[in-house]
């Protein structure tokens, strides 16, 4: 078919099918034509050459397969001869050429411009220079020598960048999605936690009901059972008291009736010694009466005793969930249940100098700090352990035992692990994690504070201080992770970053804040460290013979009272070392010059003094560090080697 210019339409372009298609205002239907099959390029950019074949190729194809002046046909395979080896020479596809120009004329008739504001042209220029559309007018007049492109080119050029961004962010989204779907598993993970925290609270809950209901019936039944008894006999008693008492009075009666009778004064002389014994029966009857007194104030004393010590168990599923029970438990039950009348105290058992296990002995030679563990706090790592555990330094010999409470029995001893010397240990406190190994214990040695853990005596981590320092005892600030440490090389008390309570306790030991001289307290060799209930920090001053008492975390530690001063009465002190608390935030100081032990309120003011020299079940030669337990068991250390628990 030949068109009016005079150039052949190629065979796979029906000519009829593009008039009409361009007719119909429908060119999609032909733009697939429009291409080079080569390069698959539009030929308004390229320049459509007729071969003799009747296929078309754009000439930049043409240029690429021609070899020695002769053309192959993609399509047929005909070959075209290409005089003087010019692809210019080939004859140009102009109706072709004009139907692609034609279809992209209509593509941009169809394109939304933005209108200049100035010019009221189409702006189909962008400027790259100032970043803005503009029009041709534009262009020419005030953007000639800027960067200007078309902006289907401008376009492209984004298009480029936002489908990089897009690969990006189809990437971020994927992560995205793995997100949602980790954060909906722990959703699931904490509900299914939630569900069975919930469920452990109340079955420790009901076990604390059940078991406050048991020991209820327990208390009342031996309370009423002694109370019945006394009243059984009072009333036996009483019976008893009103036979005598109306007989003596009769005998009473009789007897001023006989002596105001002045006629029968033989009769007085005949019968004077029968009434004397009645007069001294009335007499026993006076001393009876006194006994039913006593008896009623037995029954006072017996109203006013505090029941037994009762002892908690079956809240060890949950550590944490434990403490916080223990915790509320201690506050409202420990003072009535727990409390001890120091005035009877006596040393109940007593540990030392020797403890074995087995085959395995030990002789303690220089002991200086103790502590506790909880049995529930190592079921998790050792399986049910049935006694609580002693934590004692044996500072002679660079060494941390640990020993069963009841039985005294041995159970660790921790000494210089991989190069890491324990030198001269002194305080030592415990510290609880959620992760295996749950025990952990901090030790404060020369210089540094070393961790280590309660199943094999493994090192752990350390912190050690950049200057001469002397960490000396050391405890856990309770509702924060972090610990406070008394120095006596420098005066002071530091407060230390905790531990994060996961598996990796590295992170740990930075310190938070130092006071002592530069808040003008003269703590003058810290030695004793202990936290009552409210969170106040109890610090003895051994060269200073006095007690400090600081304020809470919160309230940043400020002084609330001293007391003691140096002397050998009551409320006063010759080296006062260790310190402790009890469930009623009584205060014990060991006063190792004196050899004793001296109980102040929670606000300074002295109770009592136990020991002098020897107390009944335990000796008390130069006491140093001591503990009060969770069971309000006194726990003391003295310089002969000996652990004694009050």
């Amino acid at each position: 078919m030949m068109n009016y210019y005079n150039y052949p339409i190629p065979a796979h372009i029906p000519y009829a099918g593009v008039l009409n298609a361009l007719k119909r205002k429908d060119p999609p239907i032909i733009k697939n034509h429009v291409l080079c099959i080569g390069c698959s390029e539009s030929y308004v950019k390229r320049i459509p050459k007729n071969l003799t074949c009747g296929h078309v190729l754009c000439e930049k194809c043409c240029e690429r397969i021609k070899v020695d002046a002769m053309i192959a046909c993609p399509t047929c395979q005909a070959r075209t001869l290409v005089n003087s080896n010019n692809v210019d020479d080939l004859p140009t596809n102009f109706p072709l050429k004009n139907i692609a120009l034609h279809i992209d004329s209509e593509d941009q008739k169809k394109k939304k411009f933005v209108k200049c504001t100035e010019h009221g042209k189409s702006c189909k220029i962008f400027c790259q220079t100032c970043m803005k559309l503009i029009c041709t007018m534009c262009a020419i007049l005030s953007h000639t020598s800027h960067e200007n492109e078309t902006v289907d080119q401008a376009a492209e050029t984004r298009r480029v960048t936002l489908r990089k961004q897009l690969e990006v962010a189809k990437i971020s989204l994927t992560e995205i999605v793995t997100d949602i779907t980790t954060t909906r598993s722990l959703i699931r993970r904490a509900s299914t936690k939630k569900c069975n925290t919930e469920k452990e609270i109340k079955s420790s809950l009901d076990k604390l009901r059940f078991f406050i209901d048991q020991k209820e019936s327990e208390i009342l039944g031996i309370a009423n059972s002694q109370i019945s008894a006394t009243l059984t006999q009072l009333n036996r008693k009483n019976i008893l008291l009103k036979e005598m008492f109306n007989k003596s009075q009769n005998s009473i009666q009789n007897i001023e009736e006989t002596i105001s009778n002045k006629e029968n004064s033989s009769d007085i002389l005949l019968n004077s010694e029968n009434y004397v014994e009645q007069l001294k029966e009335i007499k026993a009857i006076e001393t009876e009466c006194m006994d039913g007194t006593q008896n009623l104030a037995t029954i006072k004393e017996i109203d006013s005793q505090n029941p037994p010590v009762l002892f908690f168990k079956g809240f060890e599923d949950d550590i944490e969930i434990q403490q916080l029970i223990n915790t509320a438990i201690n506050k409202v039950i420990s003072k009535t249940l727990l409390q001890k009348d120091h005035s009877q105290i006596k040393a109940s058992k007593t540990h030392g100098p020797k403890v074995a296990s087995g085959l395995k002995t030990y002789q303690f030679k220089g002991l200086s700090f103790v502590t506790v563990i909880p049995s529930n706090w190592l079921d998790k790592d050792d399986g049910e352990v049935k006694s609580d555990i002693l934590v004692v330094t044996d500072t002679f010999a660079h060494k941390v035992i640990l020993l069963e409470k009841e039985t005294g029995a041995l159970h660790l001893v921790i000494e210089d692990h991989l190069g890491k010397n324990l030198k001269s240990p002194r305080g030592v406190c415990a510290v609880y994690s959620s992760v295996a190994p749950h025990v952990k214990i901090l030790v404060c040695c020369v210089n540094s504070l070393q961790l280590y853990d309660t199943k094999q005596g493994k090192f752990l981590s350390e912190f050690t201080y950049q200057n001469n320092s002397g960490p000396h005892a050391v405890d856990i600030i309770p509702h924060t992770r972090h610990f406070v440490v008394t120095n006596i090389e420098n005066n002071s008390v530091i407060i230390h970053k905790g531990f994060s309570g996961g598996d990796d306790e590295k992170d740990w030991g930075q310190i938070l804040k130092v006071f002592g001289k530069e808040n003008f307290i003269n703590f003058d060799s810290p030695t004793g460290l202990a936290i009552n209930s409210k969170g106040n920090l109890i610090i003895t001053s051994y060269n200073g013979a006095r007690v400090y008492i600081l304020d809470n975390y919160k309230n940043d530690f400020k002084v609330l009272k001293t007391f003691g001063g140096p002397g050998q009465g009551d409320g006063k002190f010759d080296g006062p070392f260790g310190v402790a608390v009890d469930c009623c935030d009584n205060i014990l100081v060991t006063n190792s010059s004196t050899q004793n032990i001296q109980i102040f309120n929670e606000n300074g003011t002295w109770l009592q003094t136990l020991g002098k020299g020897k107390n009944e079940g335990g000796e008390l030669l130069h006491p140093l560090g001591i503990f009060v337990d969770h069971m309000n068991d006194i726990l003391v250390v003295d310089q002969n080697n000996y652990i004694n628990i009050f």
